[in-house]
């Protein structure tokens, strides 16, 4: 079998840390990596990869505990998201703000939706950070990226494992990882919190969560939803692309799937990296060793 591999890196929140182990296991069996087309996470990690800056964002978010996470969070209380962004990526600007796409060594493209246009962005030239910015912007949760006229937000609204997207060699094997798969939890790797960690509990995120959750009820104050905002907004997304992705998976058969439990932890537990990380190593090196056989 060929050793180039074009991957494909899918949307999924903290889940896409394990993506770097994915990568790490795929250069350790001596495999090439030829092309890499990401959307959301996937094209965070895939962007840092060829740009050739994934181990520094390695370090730095297995650094991370869970009140660096939070207080990473720049709040506001906006329709359009209720996190800015900019400190994670006033922070990540040292390793990507200074490439464009097209002079990287690695074929790359990341995936973003125009909502408003109702159209699927594909990145394959310009600045490499606009482009990841762009792709990570969850809707209801993390501020917009404007570029002209345009408001781009996350690609996993409307292609979450970009499989069509990958530039492909003859010959290579396809290679995808899926963060949305119907798969048992490892708890043997990552233990599951309480549905609301204690993450999300301080007294601003509190009163901003008790005003949308009024607002997405219509109901008076005082009433109370059977689920947070975040957990309610958490679950829609995941549901959204957990379907797109089948039907991606179906169309286009990748070599290798690499499948991650959609439930292994939420969108913004990123203080899980190291587990997650582990998680994508050893998933890569079961779904590999079948090949193998």
């Amino acid at each position: 079998m060929s050793k180039n591999v074009a991957l494909v890196l899918s949307s999924g929140g903290a889940r896409g840390i394990s993506h770097i182990g994915v990568i790490e296991k795929i250069i350790e069996l001596g495999y090439n990596i030829t092309s890499i087309s990401g959307t959301s996470i996937g094209a965070l990690i895939g962007g840092l990869y060829v740009a050739g800056h994934m181990d520094d964002y390695k370090k730095w978010v297995c650094s991370l505990g869970k009140g660096d996470v939070f207080s990473l969070m720049d709040f506001q209380l906006k329709s359009e998201g209720i996190i800015k962004g900019n400190k994670v990526f006033n922070h990540m600007e040292q390793w990507l703000n200074k490439y464009n796409i097209e002079d990287l060594d690695i074929p790359f493209s990341a995936v973003a939706s125009d909502i408003l246009n109702r159209e699927e962005i594909v990145f394959t030239s310009g600045n490499l950070s606009d482009a990841i910015r762009a792709s990570v912007a969850v809707p209801g949760f993390l501020a917009p990226f404007k570029r002209n006229d345009q408001w781009l937000f996350d690609g996993g609204v409307i292609n979450p494992i970009p499989l069509n997207r990958v530039e492909r060699r003859e010959g290579d094997i396809l290679v995808a990882v899926d963060l949305n798969a119907f798969v048992p939890n490892r708890t043997d790797l990552v233990e599951k919190e309480d549905e609301n960690p204690s993450l999300f509990q301080s007294p601003r995120l509190t009163e901003m969560m008790n005003w949308f959750n009024q607002r997405i009820r219509g109901g008076k104050d005082g009433e109370k939803l059977d689920i947070s905002y975040v957990n309610l907004m958490t679950q829609m997304f995941d549901m959204m692309q957990e379907q797109i992705s089948k039907t991606s998976i179906a169309a286009i058969k990748p070599d290798v799937l690499i499948k991650i439990p959609r439930d292994i932890c939420s969108t913004f537990e990123f203080h899980k990296s190291k587990e997650m990380i582990k998680l994508g190593y050893e998933t890569a090196t079961e779904a590999f060793s079948k090949i193998d056989d």
